[in-house]
């Protein structure tokens, strides 16, 4: 079996099955609600689904299935969000978007187990929630971008700019306890796109940044390509996409990478195949897209003409 989830701004019925009541139903007018849903994986019928929601716009981004079979997803709201034991406080305004994590029962969607950030700085601020994995522990991750500043129980990250956004990694609990905060900007924009876990518990993060990211170990600065068109001499400001390790205990980077040229390249999302055996255990993917030459070394890719964005997949 697996699990989707997503948003819809009116009553998901088609994915409310049969022996499931009450029905599936909007949470506000015209606002986006979470819906998510197990999918029976031998005949794709759906298991059980849930649509949250209320004022403001919820949304989910990511999902996973734990080794136990519970479900962990993950996303961003505004206004009220509201799992069965109540609102979060504070409600989050509508120039504020806060992420969530919450954790469900595999058998019946019911939640077990939910945490939110808090806005760390006064006025508007954004975070996005882009991934999520979970370890043989159980321990949680979640990887995105925000600006300003923002706080998981008593850990706070503040962007280093207000204006552009930084990346982001938090490690959580199997009780969604939050254990550390990281993040990774300069006065552009750097977000995390992916996150994985291998089988000894450490994390691989992968995205896209622009001027530079501080990341790597002993604090290392990654500096993206230039920016300049060689053949039209115009500044691009584009992004290279960075590839980071992260100790999973402490959250602190043990190397990072990147990959680039003047035009764009991102990575977008990450799998490590840790509970593999033999060759293929902790095996790497990583994907995303590039609009003109990707070097990784031995590899060379590039999109098949100027101003065209191809798709990439690389194994590590």
């Amino acid at each position: 079996d697996f699990v989707v989830c997503g948003s819809a701004s009116v009553a998901a019925t088609d994915l409310n099955p049969p022996s499931q009541l009450p029905a599936l139903v909007a949470g506000g007018t015209d606002d986006y609600d979470i819906v998510v849903a197990k999918i029976k994986g031998s005949d794709g019928s759906v298991v059980w689904a849930r649509q949250i929601g209320g004022a403001g716009n919820q949304m989910c981004m990511a999902a996973a299935v734990d080794d136990t079979g519970n479900v962990l997803i993950a996303g961003n709201y505004s206004g009220q969000l509201d799992f069965g034991s109540g609102a979060f406080s504070p409600v989050a305004a509508t120039n504020v978007t806060l992420p969530w994590v919450a954790k469900l029962a595999g058998a019946d969607g019911s939640t077990l187990a939910v945490t939110h950030g808090q806005p760390g700085a006064t006025g508007g601020m954004a975070s996005f929630v882009s991934a999520l994995d979970t370890d043989s522990a159980g321990n949680v991750a979640i990887a995105g971008f925000f600006r300003k500043a923002i706080t998981f129980g008593t850990l706070t990250v503040t962007s280093a700019s207000t204006s552009s956004y930084d990346a982001l990694a938090v490690k959580f609990s199997s009780s969604l306890e939050p254990i550390w905060a990281k993040n990774w900007g300069d006065s552009d924009t750097q977000s995390a796109m992916g996150i994985a876990f291998d089988s000894g518990g450490n994390l691989s993060v992968v995205g896209r940044f622009n001027k530079t990211i501080n990341i790597g170990s002993g604090g290392a600065i990654l500096t993206a390509a230039s920016s300049v068109d060689p053949t039209s001499g115009l500044n691009t400001n584009n992004s290279d996409l960075f590839f980071a390790r992260i100790d999973g205990a402490t959250g602190n980077p043990q190397c990072a990478l990147r990959f680039g040229d003047y035009g764009s390249q991102e990575a977008d999302g990450v799998f490590i195949a840790r509970s593999a055996t033999g060759a293929a255990k902790d095996t790497t993917v990583v994907v995303g897209s590039l609009t003109s030459v990707l070097d990784f070394g031995s590899v060379s890719l590039s999109t098949s003409g100027p101003g065209i964005e191809n798709f990439w997949v690389a194994k590590f």
